[in-house]
């Protein structure tokens, strides 16, 4: 496997990974009674987040989605940027 390869899956899962964490974060949020619309999934989740942390951290104390949530999207950001070095190296 290349390295653009690599760099690609590693997109691919990370963006994955982080759609997840985002379904279990609305969910959540939703069975705690908050109005949250799924249309949310990608635009307006970050201004959820610090009410999900408070949340779950009083229910449980375990932050899996939310941390998972991050991770993700630091990688996401990691892999694209990579990836875009690498493509703009072949030309």
């Amino acid at each position: 496997m290349t390295l653009t390869g690599f760099l690609l899956a590693g997109l691919l899962l990370a963006g994955f990974i982080n759609l997840a964490c985002s379904i279990m974060i609305l969910r959540d949020l939703t069975a705690a009674g908050f109005k949250v619309g799924y249309y949310e999934l990608r635009w307006q989740l970050h201004k959820h987040l610090k009410t999900y942390r408070q949340l779950i951290r009083d229910r449980n104390g375990r932050l899996d989605a939310y941390y998972g949530y991050l991770v993700s999207l630091a990688l996401l950001l990691g892999f694209t940027l990579l990836l875009l070095g690498q493509l703009l190296e072949w030309s």
